[in-house]
C-alpha cells in the first residue's frame, strides 16, 4: 500500500493518457505481446493491451483492462515463475522469467516475460512495459538473423528497426523505417555510421542509456532532423517513437527493438489548430468587452464621481480663504481616484491584448474578487458572490487568461441562477505539492443531460447572444498550461466546475 499511498486522480489519468498516445500507437501493431500498466494504483491495473497479447493468449483484450496485471498473468501463465515477476514489479526492477504460456482454450506454449519499469523525469516507477515472447525467436536474435520475420514486421503499422550490441549495429529495418531515414544500406552497420546527423542530436546517447538502464523510452512528437542523401539537406520531422531492450535467454539486453510512426502532418496540423485556436480565444475576449461596457461604466462611475465631488469642493474652498488642508485632501483623493480610473483601463488593455501565456505569481484571491465585481455588476442583484480563497493562495499563470476561465464560468453559474432562489456563486481553492485546484459552485438547476455530452466542445449554443464557445475556451487556456477542466457534480442542487493546474516547477510556492 506505501507506493500507492501518494498517488491521486490526476495520476492515473496521466498515466492512462500516456499509454493511450505515443507508447500505444507504438506498440499496438507490434508483433510483441505487449501489456502496459500503471504503478501509480493499487494492484499496478492493465491499462494498455495490444492485438500480439490477446493472440497469443486468447484473452479478449476489453477483460484484462483496468484488472491488476499479477492476477491476469495468474490466468495465463504458470505459478512457478510469477513469484520472482511478483517480486520485481513491487520494487520497480526489471527482469525476465521464462513461463509456460496457457490460452484460454487449454493450449499451452513456452515463453519468456520480460518486465521493464517506465520512469518519469524524477525518476519514480509510474509504469511497466511487459513483454512476452516466445523463447526460440528470442534466443535467436543474438545469433542469427533468420530469427527475425520481416514478413511479419515489414506488414506492421509505423517503422521498426533492430539494432544489436552496444554499438548498435542494425540487424533488421522494414521499409517504412528506411523510407523515412531516407536510406536504404542500414544492415551491419552502427547507427553513428548509418546515421550520424542523428547522432550528433542526441540520438545515440539516448540508445546508450535504454541499453545501459533496461529502462524503455517512450516519446511523443519529437522533433529530429534527416538527412536526405540526394540533396545533402536536413528536413525536420516530429516522430512518435518507443525503444524496447531485447534480452538473450538469459536476460541479459543484447539489442533494442524501435517502433514509432512519422507524424510530421499531424505535428503541423495540430500547430495550425493550436494558432486557431489562440485567434479565437482572442477573439472571443474582444467580443466580451462589448457584453461588458456596462460593467466598466458602473466600475469607472465610482472613481469618476469622487473627482467630480473633490473639485466642488476644491471650487467652494476658492470662494473664501482657502484651506491648504481641505485642498490636499482633495487632490489627494483626486490622484487616488485617477489611479483608480487609470487602473481600470489598464485592465481592459491587458484583456483584449493578443499575447503567449505567461506564467508569473498573482494573488489568486485577489483576481477573483476583481472577477465576482465585474460580473456581479451585470448581473442581477439577487446573485450574492462568496469567495472562499484563502487570502495567501498563490498561482502561476497568466491572470488575464486566469480570470478569463473564472469569468466565463461565473457568467454561466449567473445565468444558471436566474430563477433559483437562493442564488448564490462560490468560488474556492485549494493547493498541494502537485498544483492548484479551483471550484466554482452554483445554486442552479443543474447541468442537462445533453450539455453534459459536450459541454467542453465548441457547439452552437442554446444563448440567443451566446458563441457556444465559453467552456472550449476555458478547456483550452487550462490545457495550455498542462492542466484540466471538469464538471465535478451536478444535480437539482446545483453544479459545480473545477481545474486543475500543475505547478510550473517541482515545488509549490512559499
Amino acid at each position: 500500500m506505501a507506493k500507492h499511498a501518494a498517488h491521486s486522480q490526476q495520476d492515473d489519468i496521466t498515466h492512462a493518457q500516456a499509454w493511450s498516445g505515443a507508447l500505444a500507437q507504438a506498440a499496438k501493431g507490434s508483433p510483441l505481446a505487449t501489456v502496459g500498466t500503471n504503478s501509480l494504483a493499487e494492484g499496478d491495473p492493465i491499462v494498455f493491451v495490444n492485438d500480439a497479447f490477446a493472440a497469443m493468449t486468447g484473452a479478449a483484450c476489453d477483460a484484462v483492462l483496468n484488472r491488476p496485471v499479477v492476477a491476469v498473468l495468474a490466468e495465463y501463465a504458470e505459478a512457478a515463475g510469477l513469484a520472482g515477476f511478483r517480486d520485481a514489479l513491487a520494487d520497480g526492477r526489471s527482469g525476465s522469467w521464462r513461463m509456460r504460456i496457457v490460452r484460454a482454450d487449454g493450449a499451452a506454449t513456452p515463453g519468456i516475460v520480460f518486465l521493464s519499469p517506465v520512469r518519469d523525469k524524477g525518476d519514480r516507477v509510474v509504469g511497466h512495459c511487459i513483454n512476452i515472447v516466445d523463447p526460440a525467436a528470442a534466443d535467436a536474435w543474438p545469433d542469427e538473423r533468420g530469427g527475425i520475420s520481416p514478413a511479419n514486421y515489414d506488414k506492421a503499422p509505423g517503422f521498426i528497426a533492430i539494432a544489436k550490441g552496444a554499438d548498435h549495429r542494425f540487424e533488421y529495418t522494414n521499409a517504412a523505417y528506411r523510407a523515412f531515414v531516407r536510406r536504404d544500406h542500414l544492415i551491419g552497420r552502427t547507427v553513428a555510421e548509418a546515421l550520424p546527423e542523428m547522432a550528433e542530436q542526441g540520438v545515440l546517447d539516448l540508445l546508450d542509456e535504454v541499453y545501459r538502464t533496461g529502462a524503455p523510452f517512450c516519446g511523443s512528437d519529437l522533433p529530429i532532423s534527416v538527412r536526405d542523401p540526394a540533396t545533402n539537406c536536413l528536413e525536420r520531422r516530429w516522430i512518435d517513437v518507443l525503444y524496447q531492450p531485447l534480452r538473450d535467454g538469459s536476460g541479459a539486453i543484447c539489442g533494442l527493438f524501435c517502433e514509432g510512426q512519422d507524424v510530421t502532418d499531424l505535428h503541423k496540423v495540430n500547430r495550425t489548430l493550436a494558432a486557431l485556436e489562440m485567434k479565437m480565444i482572442h477573439a472571443s475576449r474582444v467580443n466580451a468587452m462589448g457584453t461588458m461596457a456596462a460593467t466598466l461604466a458602473h466600475e469607472l462611475n465610482q472613481p469618476l464621481t469622487a473627482i467630480t465631488n473633490y473639485l466642488a469642493g476644491a471650487r467652494t474652498e476658492g470662494e473664501r480663504a482657502p484651506d491648504v488642508e481641505r485642498l490636499k485632501t482633495a487632490l489627494d483623493g483626486i490622484g487616488e481616484a485617477t489611479r483608480r480610473a487609470s487602473g481600470i483601463l489598464d485592465h481592459l488593455r491587458q484583456l483584449t491584448r493578443h499575447r503567449k501565456p505567461l506564467r508569473e505569481p498573482f494573488n489568486l484571491r485577489e483576481a477573483v474578487a476583481e472577477c465576482m465585481r465585474l460580473v456581479g455588476s451585470s448581473c442581477r442583484t439577487a446573485i450574492g458572490f462568496d469567495n472562499r480563497v484563502p487570502g495567501d493562495t498563490i498561482m502561476i499563470a497568466d491572470r488575464i487568461k486566469i480570470q478569463q476561465v473564472l469569468i466565463n464560468l461565473l457568467q454561466n453559474a449567473c445565468e444558471a441562477m436566474a430563477e433559483a432562489d437562493p442564488a448564490l456563486a462560490t468560488i474556492a481553492a485549494s493547493a498541494d505539492d502537485r498544483g492548484i485546484t479551483v471550484c466554482i459552485a452554483d445554486t442552479g438547476p443543474g447541468v442537462t443531460p445533453e450539455a453534459k455530452a459536450t459541454m467542453f466542445s465548441w457547439t452552437e449554443s442554446l444563448k440567443r447572444e451566446g458563441m457556444g464557445i465559453g467552456l472550449s475556451i476555458c478547456r483550452t487556456i487550462v490545457e495550455l498550461y498542462g492542466g484540466r477542466i471538469w464538471l465535478e457534480h451536478s444535480g437539482p442542487e446545483g453544479s459545480e466546475f473545477r481545474f486543475w493546474l500543475p505547478w510550473p516547477a517541482a515545488a509549490p510556492p512559499r
